[in-house]
């Protein structure tokens, strides 16, 4: 069994980063709404499901599915910025 402090590391990452992925996908999410200045369904697709996906990682009992699903929702949103050429 790993040390303590090293568990406690992980576990850290893995909060940090799925309410990271959650408060940008509803940002994402927000703007894309009908009404703002950016409005596409699309995008509400999208930051909906990325949205979904990082509250199912967050719980310990789904984060797999939670995983796959943000692994899918920023792969696609990685393929249609390259493919737009919308490199940062």
């Amino acid at each position: 069994m790993p040390p303590r402090n090293l568990l406690r590391s992980f576990i850290a990452l893995w909060l940090v980063t799925g309410l990271v992925l959650l408060i940008g996908s509803a940002a994402t999410l927000r703007e894309a709404l009908v009404g703002s200045p950016h409005a596409n369904p699309h995008l509400v697709v999208l930051g909906g499901a990325e949205a979904a996906a990082a509250l199912l990682f967050i719980m310990p009992r789904t984060f797999r599915i939670g995983a796959v699903g943000l692994l899918i929702t920023i792969g696609i949103a990685f393929a249609v910025h390259t493919a737009l050429g919308q490199f940062r």
